[in-house]
Order: C-alpha cells, then structure tokens, then sequence
C-alpha cells in the first residue's frame, strides 16, 4: 500500500472516530447500551465511510452531523434534506452515485428529501462558443435528462431536481437566491472588493491549484472564480436556509453530498451545513 493510500485511510478512520465521539458526546454513551441503536448507527457510519472520498468537512460541522446520525439511526420519522449539487457538464455521468448514495439513508424510518440542484455549469470556453440560445438548449436538454433518469426510479422519499441558472435569477425560488449570492461572490473576486479573509483565501488557493493541474490550467483564471462563485454561491444559500429553519424551530436536518476530486475544493462552500464527499469512480 503507498503512503498516500495509507494517509487517506488513516483520515478517514480519523474522521469516523471524530463523528463516532460527537455522537457519544451526544447523547451519552449508555444510549450505546441498546443493541439495536448500537447496530444500526455503527452500520450507518460504515456505509456512508465506505462511499467517501475524503474525512468529513468542515470539522466544525462535526456536531451537527452527529445529530443527524443519531436521528437516523433512532429510525424515528425527522426530516433530512440531502442537498447535492449536480455540475450540468458531468451530471448525468454522476447523478448514479449520488443516488446510490441515498439508498443508504432508505434503510431507516426517517422522511428523506433529496434535492437535486442541476446547475449550469460549464467551462467558460464552451460557453463562449455557443449563443445564449444554443447554451441553453443544451442545458434544458441535459436538466430533462436527469428528471427522467429521477422519475424512473422507484424511491421511498422525496426527490426534487431543482435547475439553477446563474445568468437566470426568474428561474425559481432558488435559482433566484442562488444568482443573487453568485453575483455578489463574482464581482467581489474579480475586482478583489469586500473580500473577508476566508474569500481572499479560496481565491489565492483556487487560481494557484488550477494552474498547478495539467487538466485545468489552460482554462485560465477566471475559470477558478467562477467556479469559486458557484461554490460559494451553494454554501451560503444552504447556510441562510439552515439559520431560518433554526430561528423558526424547525427540526430539520441538513447535509449537502459533494463529488468534488480534490478535499481542499469544499473548503470554497463556506457553509455550516456537514459536506459528505462521495467517490464517482
């Protein structure tokens, strides 16, 4: 096994204990002493490890992903709303992991939601060599392709694909919120106003780590922005989503399943919500 086999293993039991102590920290470890919880949050924990492809982030969320487990594995009937942002350029080819993913939470009693949001989200290069029009047409075609793929499965909870345009603020409720935040996130990093420090971070991070890779360098810059944007634009939308429910006291629990290929990418989110990152390959 290579070292970088063995670090990554070594994270991700790192991350499991972490979650396996806040949910003891939780609630006691004597509620450990019925079997049955014991068994199934001990199951639910291996299986969603078993599909991760990085420790769970931000370490801070740790919390409120204990909460959550210990909820599900109660199987007791609380609201979980699986957020999963879907790339429109690489969607079709991920959204069968994602859904793979959710079969584990099908197991218990709990009301699972699942949105689906399909974003436009495209090189820029691309998007430059079609008209409005023809990028459009092009990504209605692949948004009715993963509403297909959606209904054709038989679930035992909610599912909602959710298209999010950023040059598109009308297209609904979200979409409208969504490139209220992107917009805002865009011009402050282009010309570098109302940055926070956790801003000016991912900026210098993002355009260094696409310049370093082979596979994005020739997309220049801006590509990194504006893929920053989109990030952030996700995070803070769940994030204000999250807080509202909290002031109003609604018991709702939130997780937001990532496929991002790099750990340091969910970082941009910014968001409190816990962020499962799932294998693809």
């Amino acid at each position: 096994m290579s070292s970088i086999s063995n670090d990554f293993k070594k994270a991700i039991e790192s991350s499991k204990a972490s979650l396996l102590h806040e949910i003891k920290d939780l609630v006691g470890s004597d509620v450990f002493q019925d079997k049955q919880f014991n068994k199934s949050c001990i199951s639910l924990i291996n299986k969603v490890f078993l599909k991760v492809h990085s420790p769970i982030t931000p370490k801070k969320s740790l919390k409120l992903l204990a909460h959550t487990f210990y909820k599900v594995a109660l199987a007791k009937n609380y609201p979980i709303i699986l957020i999963c942002p879907l790339a429109s350029e690489t969607a079709i080819k991920e959204i069968y992991y994602f859904l793979e993913f959710t079969k584990i939470f099908r197991e218990n009693d709990c009301e699972i939601i699942v949105h689906f949001l399909m974003i436009k989200w495209e090189k820029l290069t691309d998007i430059a060599k079609l008209s409005y029009n023809e990028s459009q047409k092009q990504y209605e075609k692949k948004l009715d392709k993963i509403i297909e793929i959606c209904q054709s499965i038989d679930y035992a909870f909610k599912v909602k694909v959710i298209p999010v345009d950023p040059d598109k603020a009308g297209l609904n409720f979200t979409s409208y919120h969504f490139a209220s935040y992107f917009n805002h996130i865009l011009k402050s990093c282009l010309y570098r106003e109302y940055l926070d420090r956790e801003l000016n971070r991912d900026i210098k991070w993002i355009v260094d780590f696409y310049n370093r890779q082979n596979s994005f360098h020739q997309y220049g810059d801006q590509q990194a922005i504006y893929d920053l944007a989109i990030r952030r634009a996700i995070g803070n939308l769940y994030k204000k989503e999250y807080y509202q429910s909290q002031n109003q006291d609604h018991d709702l629990n939130y997780l937001m399943i990532t496929s991002e290929l790099n750990k340091r990418l969910i970082l941009c989110y910014d968001t409190v919500i816990p962020i499962i990152n799932i294998k693809t390959s």
